[in-house]
């Protein structure tokens, strides 16, 4: 990287079998995103649950959406 930082988002995880962002989880991520001072476009949020886990990119002035779940 050339000594750069490179932030690429947050995880976190679920005591569900299938997990699901919390509406805490999508206004962080959003305002993370709207806040920082990085030179970012994206933020990636992954949530790990029981057996399954979540993926979702949140853009800057969009909406969060899921990438993958398995």
């Amino acid at each position: 990287s050339g000594g750069e930082v490179n932030y690429l988002g947050e995880w976190h995880t679920h005591p569900e079998i299938t997990p699901t962002p919390s509406s805490t989880d999508k206004t962080l991520i959003a305002n993370m995103l709207r806040d920082t001072k990085m030179d970012i476009d994206f933020l990636l949020m992954v949530i790990v649950g029981i057996q399954n886990y979540y993926v979702a990119v949140q853009v800057k002035d969009g909406q969060l959406t899921q990438l993958e779940s398995q």
